[in-house]
């Protein structure tokens, strides 16, 4: 019998999480003592040595303020595809605004 299936990537979330804290401007320090964890910690999450339970999950992205992101990232939006379509769309509109004034 044929397996179909294709092999499962394990999602990565540390860079996603590194990246939510530092577009908040929080430290790993800070973002710590909110997580109610060690800096080692907030380490080991956003360098992939550890996978974060859900829950966390949650709670770093509303500390952050990132749900937006972490939506997108869950469902398998592509970051870099996701910015080319905004730029794309904003050129369109200053193009558009320019033809009329």
């Amino acid at each position: 019998m044929r397996n179909d299936f294709k092999e499962v990537k394990k999602l990565e979330y540390g860079g996603l999480l590194k990246a939510a804290r530092e577009r908040s401007g929080i430290s790993q320090e800070e973002m710590a003592h909110q997580m109610n964890m060690t800096q080692s910690n907030i380490s080991k999450y956003e360098n992939n040595y550890k996978e974060p339970p859900l829950t966390m999950f949650k709670q770093w992205m509303e500390n952050t303020s990132c749900q937006d992101v972490a939506i997108a990232f869950l469902m398998g939006v592509d970051g870099m595809q996701m910015m080319g379509q905004v730029m794309e769309a904003l050129s369109s509109v200053v193009g558009f605004v320019s033809i009329i004034f």
